[in-house]
């Protein structure tokens, strides 16, 4: 037996045995339990418990201790020139979807009143998973400015500290912007690369800030919910949240034998390719069994013959897609792979780990021409009426779309499963398989009526 084989033997009889510890303390504590995994963390329900927080009038009973410790974390006090919370002559207002003149929506808006009545204004763009909109945080200032003079601050919230984009806002203006823009990660903040948006960026992350919340406050059920968020915005940030018990088995015994080192590093080292690796095949399995589940059905399988495909895994953001569209949908004037609109399975700006299904558009609404922008906003209507329910979003790409599960749109946290279902069909890849085809059954003929020629 080779020293890998030896390393790998033993491993699996350590990991074996703390899975059964790990299996106890859930069924007799619930250690790994999240609420946030069950209501699903996406933008707008993350926003919402945020806003929540910083209301002051709030069933959380904390006043305004929370939002005093995210202004201080911003250096906004009254020693700053902000308004003294704690003063009685002092309002607060919060509001999520905060809608801007130009008819934007800024997620939050905290309006705060001095007892003089001189208005100020906090906002916080989030942006977890999303990229931006064209012009988006340059409107968003814009508004701020003309609403609250020079009192304002906008945070732009992002999972490790990464600034707007080039579209959003143009790099030569952000020197308008110095007392204006802050940038705040969701844990961590390392990750960003140096750039223009270095004086943006604080040092203090969300999960800090929530960490501050729990430790001074005295209600027990609050400080649950704070850990479950705090845990939510680490793993957002790019820390992987594995079993705890898993996680110090493995440690120790590692680090009870020095030649473990070197067998341990090379299966780190080997990591990215395996993820790479099972990725695409597991990209192409389900690809595979999705067409034939589209091609048995009875309202569908006879576009069959106008179907085309296309589909490929990469470990970078925006990249990986199982993509569906006709022929006879209309063509859209871009040099793109795919011109015309296309029912997707995609990944986001986090790479692998956050996966979501929706109908896609080759061009962006505010560079269509006319004829085309009239198209897409009566498709937008047709599957805001069909599909939307509470958790389909848009925007300018995506006439409507939504994230996966929360437990099964992390393929790092999956490759186990994943490379078994490559052969073999299993929770996973049914569940991917029914979510495409279900959409794409409501999706496809309503695009066929739209944008489609008429079928002979």
């Amino acid at each position: 037996m080779t020293a890998y084989e030896r390393f790998f033997t033993e491993l699996t009889i350590r990991t074996d045995a703390a899975k059964e510890v790990e299996q106890r303390l859930d069924r007799e504590l619930a250690h790994r339990f999240n609420v946030f995994d069950y209501l699903g963390p996406d933008e707008l329900r993350l926003s919402r418990a945020l806003a929540r927080l910083l209301e002051p009038n709030q069933s959380h009973g904390q006043g305004t201790l929370f939002l005093r410790a995210l202004l201080n974390a911003f250096r906004l006090t009254a020693e700053t020139g902000w308004p003294d919370l704690t003063h009685p002559g002092v309002s607060v207002r919060v509001d999520t979807e905060h809608t801007t003149r130009a008819g934007r929506s800024i997620d939050i808006v905290v309006q705060i009143v001095d007892a003089d009545g001189t208005v100020y204004g906090f906002a916080i763009e989030n942006k977890p998973y999303a990229g931006d909109l064209k012009n988006q945080i340059r409107d968003y200032l814009e508004y701020l400015k003309e609403s609250y003079s020079e009192r304002f601050l906008l945070v732009y919230l992002s999972p490790s500290g990464d600034g707007p984009s080039d579209d959003s806002i143009a790099r030569e203006t952000l020197g308008e912007w110095t007392s204006h823009l802050a940038i705040m990660p969701y844990h961590g903040g390392s990750e960003a690369p140096s750039d223009d948006y270095d004086s943006f960026r604080i040092d203090h992350s969300l999960a800090d800030w929530i960490t501050e919340c729990r430790k001074c406050c005295d209600a027990e059920r609050l400080r649950s919910f704070l850990r479950d968020f705090e845990a939510c915005c680490k793993e957002i940030g790019g820390e992987t949240m594995t079993r705890s018990v898993e996680t110090t088995v493995l440690s120790d015994f590692v680090l009870s034998n020095p030649d473990s080192l070197l067998a341990a590093q090379a299966v780190y080292d080997s990591w990215p390719d395996i993820l790479r690796r099972v990725g695409q095949r597991f990209v192409e399995a389900v690809r595979y069994r999705i067409e034939t589940s589209i091609k048995s059905q009875d309202t569908l399988k006879a576009f069959a013959p106008d179907m085309h495909w296309r589909y490929r895994y990469d470990e970078r953001s925006y990249k990986s897609h199982i993509s569906l569209f006709r022929q006879s949908w209309t063509e859209y004037p871009v040099k793109l792979e795919i011109n015309r609109t296309s029912i997707q399975l995609n990944n986001s700006g986090k790479g692998p780990s956050l996966w979501y299904v929706g109908v896609c558009s080759p061009m962006k609404t505010p560079e269509m021409p006319p004829e085309y922008r009239e198209r897409r906003q009566r498709l937008d209507k047709a599957l805001n009426d069909v599909l939307r329910g509470g958790s389909g979003r848009s925007t300018e790409s995506w006439p409507w779309y939504r994230y996966l599960d929360a437990d099964k749109r992390d393929w790092r946290q999956l490759v186990p499963q994943l490379y078994r279902e490559c052969e073999e069909p299993g929770e996973i890849s049914e569940y991917y398989v029914d979510t495409f085809t279900g959409i794409a059954a409501k999706a496809i003929p309503l695009i066929n009526d739209i944008e489609g020629q008429q079928d002979t």
